[in-house]
């Protein structure tokens, strides 16, 4: 029980931090400031949505395949550079940015989650759960909450750097998971396999299409909202 409770609080952690992105919380609003047009920073969107979905399932494939926590550490070293490109402030260096972005949080997709669930006795699942949705949206609350301060005292390159040193903090911290499934050749697991399965259930291609959908709906209400604000001239 000792060993499952510093499990939950390591995983509690790594939600929090995880989720503690201040300048995803003004990312629209920071392009706004460097004179970026509305139309080029919805392509960035559009760009960073796409590369999330087409790289859903190959990333969870080679997720599978060799090994959960070898993603995340993937993701975050993807994530990181993405990030390190944006301090560039150079529109071309943008558009790889927001690819990689897209492209390392498929790698991070459900990695972490899948090892601490398989971790954690099943009949507490729910009870955590509950306190893994609060730790999640004190997360984002308190991130929009401090970034807006923040920004005012430390420009956005302020707290992008603070972001990219929680995210190397985040590789440290997926080294304490166990990944339980040692052994991932036995697993057999094709491209070709994948392909055979959405076709055999159907119902997995329309939860894809819903998945899709919800993204890109998500450019025009979420993702350009700060930058509406600033447009209006809000500071």
């Amino acid at each position: 029980m000792i060993k499952e409770k510093k499990i939950v609080i390591l995983y509690m952690f790594f939600v929090f931090l995880s989720n503690f992105s201040m300048l995803e919380q003004f990312l629209s609003a920071f392009l706004v400031s460097l004179k970026i047009n509305i139309t080029i920073i919805s392509i960035l969107f559009f760009i960073y949505q796409f590369s999330k979905f087409i790289f859903e399932i190959p990333t969870g494939f080679i997720s599978d395949r060799f090994g959960r926590k070898k993603s995340a550490l993937i993701g975050f070293s993807i994530l990181i550079i993405s990030y390190f490109l944006l301090l560039k402030e150079d529109i071309n260096l943008f558009y790889l940015s927001f690819f990689l972005k897209g492209l390392g949080l498929t790698f991070i997709s459900g990695s972490v989650e899948s090892m601490y669930i398989e971790s954690i006795n099943s009949d507490n699942l729910l009870k955590y759960n509950t306190i893994e949705r609060f730790v999640f949206y004190s997360s984002l609350a308190l991130s929009a909450l401090i970034g807006g301060f923040l920004i005012k005292f430390l420009n956005y390159k302020g707290i992008i750097i603070i972001d990219l040193f929680i995210m190397v903090l985040l590789l440290f911290f997926i080294s304490f998971f166990k990944d339980s499934t040692t052994n991932y050749s036995e697993n057999k697991i094709s491209i070709k396999k994948c392909i055979y399965i959405l076709k055999e259930n159907r119902i997995l291609i329309y939860f894809l299409l819903i998945d899709f959908s919800t993204a890109f709906s998500g450019v025009g209400i979420e993702s350009l909202y700060p930058a509406y604000l600033k447009d209006l001239g809000v500071k």
